[in-house]
């Protein structure tokens, strides 16, 4: 046998001195033993065993713990490091919440509706809930759809942000390259949230179709869609282009269906903060 096969030797660096009978308070009597540690020149005194057991045992059950626990949080942050790569979440937008947005009087509500949304994201999501955030520029709709796609993807589901062109471009792109709409419009089937940005009044015939249809097919699959737009959803003034007339009255009438339409007012932020 090798070094490392032969038994260990206590004799050669403890060796026992007394026995004696002791008691444990809650386990009884038992034998204890009073050892010299050779290395050190000094005593030790063993302790009730059953205790001694227990206290090892707990003492395993928290390394275990402590295991399990760091490897479930090593898990999540690979996880959201992955779906917050794949989100689309543009640098500026990167880390806003809900707790670095300011807050004013005339958002005051819409940041209630958005905290009410995110406090159920895992539902909504289930539900294929949604929102349409519609107003002027820089009051903060994409901070707060970011915010969403940001504790959607903590809670493990995945989420895309896209512009509206650019998704349109990029089905058009497949199709150059010999891909079919079908299958290109698929992919945009896939994220669990798509938040589409700035849908504009001066889109083409093309660009309407395809963003209609995926919106169409996201809503008979349950998907949770999040429009952005400068658009109003309704206006008394027939001169207003609003977003019924640029997606189609059928588009809107589906996504009222399951999405809460959130008007923002107010003045621009933009070129105001540090």
């Amino acid at each position: 046998m090798n070094g490392f096969n032969q038994p260990f030797n206590t004799d050669k660096w403890m060796k026992l001195i007394k026995s004696t009978n002791s008691s444990c308070a809650e386990h009884g009597e038992y034998e204890q033993r009073t050892y010299l540690i050779v290395i050190g020149n000094r005593e030790m005194i063993t302790k009730c065993p059953t205790c001694d057991a227990i206290l090892k045992d707990s003492r395993i059950q928290q390394e275990v713990k402590d295991w399990v626990e760091g490897g479930k949080q090593e898990y999540h942050q690979h996880t959201v490091s992955k779906l917050f790569n794949r989100s689309g979440i543009p640098p500026r937008f990167a880390g806003k919440t809900l707790d670095n947005f300011i807050e004013t009087p005339d958002n005051k509500t819409n940041l209630a509706k958005i905290r009410d949304f995110i406090a159920n994201i895992s539902m909504n999501l289930s539900l294929g809930r949604g929102l349409i955030m519609f107003g002027g520029v820089g009051l903060g709709k994409s901070h707060l759809a970011c915010a969403i796609a940001e504790a959607a993807i903590n809670k493990h589901a995945s989420a895309l942000f896209i512009s509206a062109l650019d998704m349109v471009d990029d089905v058009q792109q497949g199709f150059n390259n010999g891909e079919s709409v079908k299958s290109k419009i698929d992919n945009y089937l896939k994220p669990d949230l798509l938040i589409i940005d700035e849908i504009v009044a001066n889109m083409g015939e093309y660009e309407v179709k395809t963003i209609g249809k995926i919106m169409n097919r996201r809503y008979e699959t349950k998907r949770s869609t999040i429009i952005i737009t400068n658009l109003c959803v309704t206006s008394d003034d027939k001169k207003v282009i609003t977003l019924p007339m640029v997606i189609g009255a059928r588009i809107i009438d589906r996504l009222r269906d399951t999405s809460k339409a959130i008007q923002f007012t107010g003045e621009s932020w933009r070129g105001k903060q540090c």
